[in-house]
């Protein structure tokens, strides 16, 4: 059996959305971090995908200790940021 992967996702943007719905469709990856500026969006997008393990943290409460956290989780493997799609 293919060991689980624990995902941090920096952004649920147009391409982080896209990264989102791929790792959703993979059996081994799990994910358990969202960081997003928009926290609205960040909660909706998790109540609709059945996120029941991710944790939503705002982009200004990326603190030290917050992204000690995230990192010192040993279920993380990548992390995957994902920035603007445009450059306007």
């Amino acid at each position: 059996m293919l060991e689980q992967i624990g995902v941090s996702l920096f952004g649920v943007g147009v391409a982080g959305t896209i990264h989102l719905l791929n790792l959703l469709h993979s059996a081994r990856a799990s994910v358990y971090y969202i960081v997003e500026r928009d926290l609205a969006r960040a909660m909706d997008i998790v109540q609709k995908c059945h996120l029941r393990d991710t944790t939503v943290v705002s982009v200004d409460d990326t603190t030290r200790a917050k992204f000690s956290m995230m990192t010192g989780d040993l279920r993380i493997f990548p992390v995957l940021q994902c920035d603007f799609t445009s450059t306007l």
